[in-house]
């Protein structure tokens, strides 16, 4: 009976009939990949649970950034193969931050980007901030290729917050008294049609002063 419900499985049944496996090292098989994924799963719940101390450490206000930045690379190195590594990088880039290291805060989020998968929940939101911090630096590569990245995100029909980078876009342009380029970008969010979005109603308030 057992030999019969492995046969049925067309997955298992290939491998039995081309390598000629023998029950016991179908179960035994089966058996690690029960116990890889257990631990797998638990690995990335005892990540949540650190992940949601350091949160709740931020949110109290009482923190060394430098050694909060040292505990998070420490602690990181433990969740290299989880989902939620990515985050311990955004977490780790925002306390260099704020100890105004600009260039290691923004090869974080580099790192992080290039580690995070596009379908993530956050992975726009976090790009779009990415771009927004190197636009906003003093370090002239940087200032470039967040303007770059910004005018990518704003064009991207993919970026669920396309209309949110546009915007940003715009006051960019605006900052620099580039009015009709500002202009554009506005009205470019308006054409869009997506009436529910902030990002709608912020442009219509803006395209009124220009």
């Amino acid at each position: 009976m057992v030999f019969a419900k492995y046969m049925e499985n067309p997955k298992y049944r290939i491998y039995i009939i081309a390598a000629g496996l023998t029950i016991l090292f179908m179960l035994l098989g089966a058996g690690f990949w029960f116990v890889h994924k257990y631990f797998k799963t638990k690995k990335t719940q005892q990540a949540t649970g650190e992940l949601e101390q350091i949160i709740n450490v931020q949110h109290s206000g009482s923190i060394d950034f430098k050694d909060m930045s040292d505990l998070i690379t420490d602690i990181a190195d433990k969740y290299k193969n989880t989902k939620l590594y990515p985050f311990f990088i955004a977490y780790k880039s925002e306390f260099e931050l704020q100890q105004n290291n600009e260039k290691e805060a923004i090869e974080l989020l580099d790192k992080m980007s290039d580690l995070m998968n596009s379908k993530e929940p956050l992975y726009y939101i976090y790009s779009i901030k990415k771009a927004l911090i190197k636009l906003d630096s003093s370090i002239d590569d940087f200032h470039k290729q967040g303007y770059n990245e910004l005018t990518v995100l704003s064009n991207d029909m993919n970026n669920p917050l396309q209309d949110m980078a546009t915007y940003n876009l715009g006051v960019y342009e605006l900052s620099k008294s580039n009015k009709d380029e500002a202009k554009k970008l506005f009205e470019v969010i308006i054409l869009r049609d997506r009436k529910s979005s902030h990002w709608y109603s912020v442009a219509q308030d803006k395209l009124k002063f220009l």
